[in-house]
């Protein structure tokens, strides 16, 4: 039986292992999905926020262009 897993936004940049070999590196903004408890390690830490299962990835906002200045 598969272990549940918990969805989450990284705040700040960390690192996590599946095999405890290799880290996984993790950039603030990303979401992942990790063991329930791991996740809700990060969570408790500040490291991460939950992701509601159903909500969608959030978008980076946009950048505003500067105005175009008329020649004339």
């Amino acid at each position: 039986m598969a272990e549940p897993t918990r969805r989450i936004r990284a705040l700040r940049a960390f690192s996590y292992a599946l095999d405890g070999v290799r880290l996984i590196p993790v950039a603030a903004g990303e979401e992942v999905s990790l063991r329930t408890g791991a996740a809700a390690g990060l969570v408790a830490e500040g490291y991460a926020e939950a992701v509601a299962a159903d909500a969608p990835p959030r978008q980076q906002p946009a950048r505003r262009r500067a105005p175009v200045r008329d020649p004339a």
